[in-house]
């Protein structure tokens, strides 16, 4: 018996391929401008890709990166399936780096935009923009020269915040319940944050916010701690039929979470729904960043509410679990 387990360990261990370990990861970046059609003004897609392991690299000039960057082509370039990003309201998609670099790991090509929340200083709700803005970035992406990279077949959305509530649009969910658009406390956890919205209400596209957005390209969706459930029409909803994953902190801190992230999941049929315990905020899918970087990022300190973790939550913890199941549940659907 010993000896039979000595012949067939060797055969065990050599099948195991070992991935290579670096010291600090390296991801292909690049920025391709565009002519936006709709607002007549130039733009930038942004892709993040896997290069080789020995591309050579570049420090990131963003300081929310959480990764190394190079201009090296992409790595095996055969067909990998794309991962759109849609950053929370007003921020940036840098501070998702931490998803990025885990689902370029995994070996997904990830896009992502710049959204127009504002207009100059302006308040504006015309959320449906960013649906817009999806469907213009699949139509770059496939125009561009990593068309020939990846499977525009195999194309999912991973959006945080309003950018999970655009991911339910571009899924196929309405938002036509307009009556009401300033949230109550039954939607919001403190609902002063959103006082300012009032000063948008006059230049409110009704009739493009309660538009059909469905992209069908779009194969399926990780939606992180979304908003906006109150103007959602449910009979909508039921007729999502892409894989769809829900996930967001009990303790939300800015959404009440069963109104948002819960609505969503009890009218999204078969949809997954997960519920982070504990003392998480909204921000905690926001990337960390040091002392030095958070001074360069915002010298003022206003931002200092995106950093304020409760002392019993480790956010790196859980934004490496939930970028892990990002790319498991991506994986999963795109195998169907």
């Amino acid at each position: 018996m010993i000896r039979i387990l000595f012949l067939v360990f060797p055969l065990l261990l050599s099948a195991f391929e070992p991935q290579p370990v670096a010291q600090s990861p390296v991801i292909g970046f690049a920025k391709i401008p565009f002519t936006d059609p709709y607002l007549n003004m130039e733009r930038e897609l942004l892709v993040w890709y896997p290069v080789d392991p020995g591309a050579g690299k570049m420090p990131s000039r963003n300081p929310w990166d959480l990764f190394q960057i190079s201009d090296a082509p992409p790595a095996n370039p055969a067909g990998k399936s794309v991962i759109v990003i849609s950053h929370g309201y007003t921020s940036s998609p840098h501070q998702l780096s931490w998803l990025i670099r885990d689902l370029v790991a995994n070996e997904f090509v990830v896009i992502g935009i710049q959204h127009l929340d504002r207009t100059g200083s302006v308040v504006q709700l015309n959320h449906w923009q960013r649906a817009r803005d999806i469907s213009a970035m699949i139509d770059q992406l496939g125009l561009s020269r990593f068309a020939s990279a990846v499977n525009m077949d195999n194309i999912g959305i991973a959006g945080f915040s309003l950018g999970g509530t655009a991911a339910i649009w571009v899924s196929g969910g309405r938002s036509t319940q307009l009556d009401s658009v300033i949230p109550g406390p039954e939607s919001v956890a403190n609902p002063e944050e959103f006082s300012l919205m009032e000063g948008g209400l006059a230049s409110l596209d009704r009739k493009m916010m309660a538009k059909n957005w469905r992209d069908s390209r779009v194969k399926a969706a990780f939606v992180i701690s979304p908003a906006w459930g109150w103007i959602f029409d449910p009979k909508s909803l039921h007729k999502i039929s892409v894989p769809t994953y829900i996930i967001a902190p009990a303790e939300d801190g800015l959404l009440i979470t069963g109104a948002n992230a819960g609505f969503f999941a009890h009218h999204i049929p078969h949809s997954i729904f997960q519920i982070i315990s504990g003392k998480a905020n909204h921000y905690v899918f926001i990337a960390p960043v040091d002392a030095d970087k958070r001074r360069q990022i915002d010298p003022s300190g206003h931002l200092s509410i995106l950093f304020e973790d409760d002392s019993s939550v480790d956010r790196c913890w859980i934004q490496s679990r939930v970028s892990s199941e990002a790319a498991r549940f991506f994986k999963s659907a795109f195998s169907k």
